[in-house]
């Protein structure tokens, strides 16, 4: 730290799946990182939408690197179940 600054290798924006996969990489590989995202709470844009919503692939697909989705494989996880999972 240097004049109240933090100083990282790698800046990942946005905690979404991606942001998530992105960081669970660059851990393994021992790198120094940051996932910075404007929500108050991981997967808490997920709540933001529609109650009806449901992912349009089954659970087995949609698993993050190293942590699957729970439940059924073949289920249809709705918008809770993810931000819940991203939340995790």
């Amino acid at each position: 730290m240097t004049d109240g600054m933090v100083r990282v290798e790698t800046v990942v924006i946005g905690a979404g799946q991606a942001g998530l996969s992105t960081g669970y990489h660059l851990s393994r590989r021992g790198r120094d990182f940051v996932i910075l995202d404007s929500v108050r709470r991981i997967g808490d844009n997920w709540r933001s939408h529609w109650d009806s919503l449901r992912l349009y692939s089954p659970a087995g697909s949609d698993g993050l690197p190293g942590l699957p989705f729970p439940g059924s494989r073949w289920s249809y996880p709705t918008k809770d179940q993810v931000a819940d999972y991203l939340a995790a």
